[in-house]
């Protein structure tokens, strides 16, 4: 069994700003359920002294990546669903 969703950057393109706010792309294998899927992510960044925020929106096709649909008798389900990723960091010397 499969239990481990993961998210391994490969590179980014872009420039992140030594402080303010910087947008990037980050490419990258996402695993679910095993399967691996290239994938990048939009990733909006503010750098603020040492600390530093991301945030990232994503939408994983599960169903068209061969999960199974959990539509149920009456609950209605999307073939997608939306990631949203708030990232909170400090630099450190």
């Amino acid at each position: 069994m499969y239990t481990t969703v993961s998210f391994a950057p490969k590179n980014y393109t872009g420039t992140i700003a030594p402080s303010g706010d910087s947008t990037i792309q980050v490419n990258g294998v996402f695993t679910l359920l095993g399967n691996h899927h290239d994938l990048t992510i939009p990733m909006q960044i503010h750098i603020d002294g040492s600390k530093a925020t991301a945030r990232a929106q994503f939408v994983v096709p599960y169903v068209q990546w061969g999960l199974k649909h959990p539509s149920f008798m009456i609950w209605k389900a999307d073939n997608d669903v939306a990631i949203i990723l708030n990232l909170v960091g400090q630099f450190s010397n």
